[in-house]
């Protein structure tokens, strides 16, 4: 009995249609072949069939044939990206991807250079600026042994 008003709340995808259904299970059978390894996903499952997925996403059109109010499942949407940032490159796939983020972000830096920073002045620069400008400045005083 609990079931059936369970049921009754949550929306099913009995009014998806037969092609989106399909559509679906045909995604859902991929990602789960290829979600033991990333390398796969990128290899396998996306020119097979999440590269369209990420198009008709990227588009930003609804979804057809998925129901009234309903549209992809949440970890198939989160599947494609993920697939798409790996081919990409914007999220590098093995176990030293941190080394290769870090990588990417020096050669961009390197690629947006800016101008060269200025180096401070020395304390002699800084004296013969205030002496430039008439203000009495003591002569350094050099300090042969620096052992107090």
């Amino acid at each position: 009995m609990a079931g059936a008003r369970l049921d009754a709340r949550v929306p099913s995808r009995v009014h998806a249609s037969p092609s989106f259904t399909a559509t679906l299970a045909r995604v859902r059978a991929t990602l789960q072949r290829t979600a033991d390894d990333e390398t796969h996903l990128c290899n396998v499952a996306w020119p097979e069939i999440l590269s369209k997925l990420h198009a008709a996403l990227e588009t930003g059109k609804p979804i057809t044939g998925a129901g009234q109010g309903r549209g992809l499942p949440l970890d198939v949407v989160v599947a494609t990206l993920k697939a798409s940032w790996h081919v990409d490159g914007t999220w590098p796939i093995g176990p030293n991807a941190k080394q290769m983020l870090e990588q990417q972000a020096q050669q961009r830096a390197k690629a947006e250079k800016g101008p060269e920073a200025k180096q401070d002045p020395g304390p002699d620069d800084i004296a013969r600026a205030y002496r430039a400008r008439g203000v009495h400045v003591d002569e350094p005083v050099f300090v042969e042994d620096d052992d107090w």
